[in-house]
Order: structure tokens, then C-alpha cells, then sequence
């Protein structure tokens, strides 16, 4: 749950900055991080992030919903404060 609120909250917190619109799914955090758990790059596709031509990163479209990852970044704080 961290690592998924920091690639959201870093998108929300810095929304013009291109180098938080883009994960890169072959790093070792996402690897370890994220890939292995269920729901997880389906929660990444459902807020706006969808793989590159390469399939070798997520990318956030333009058209994101902003308030979608706002309250999906409270969300996870919120189970994080919650389950740890």
C-alpha cells in the first residue's frame, strides 16, 4: 500500500511534473512492491495509469481524473493508518 499511495500522491502533489506520470514496472520496487499483489496494478489502470507502447511502464494519461486521485491517495492513507 505504500509504494501505490507514493506513485499516487507523488502525481497529485506535483501534477505537471512528467517524471511522477510515468512507473517504470521493470524497477525492483515495483517488481517486489506492487506486481505481486492482487488488485494493485488494477487500482494503478483504474485512477488513469495505462501501459507504454514497450509495455515497460504505466504511464498516466492527460485526461486523468485529478479528484479520482485525490481521494484515491486519502484512501490509501487511510488503510495504511488503518492495516499498516
Amino acid at each position: 500500500l505504500k509504494v501505490l499511495k507514493i506513485y499516487i500522491g507523488n502525481v497529485v502533489d506535483h501534477p505537471d511534473d512528467p517524471k511522477y506520470r510515468s512507473i517504470n514496472t521493470d524497477n525492483k520496487a515495483f517488481k517486489i512492491k506492487v506486481k505481486p499483489f492482487i488488485g494493485a496494478k488494477a487500482l494503478l489502470l483504474a485512477v488513469g495509469f495505462a501501459p507504454n507502447q514497450s509495455e515497460t511502464a504505466l504511464e498516466l494519461g492527460e485526461g486523468a481524473n485529478h479528484e479520482l486521485l485525490v481521494s484515491t491517495k486519502g484512501k490509501l492513507e487511510s488503510a495504511i493508518a488503518a492495516y499498516g
